[in-house]
């Protein structure tokens, strides 16, 4: 399951990291995963 960076994350003016809310299901607990360690 491919994810493209440039779709997915977009950077905030704090410098952190921001998921979109595109995942669904199993990608959901991913993009949680992935902001929670950006944070």
């Amino acid at each position: 399951m491919p994810i493209y960076l440039d779709d997915a994350w977009l950077p905030t003016v704090d410098g952190h990291t921001h998921v979109k809310q595109v995942y669904h299901g199993q990608e959901n607990v991913i993009g949680r995963v992935r902001r929670w360690q950006s944070a």
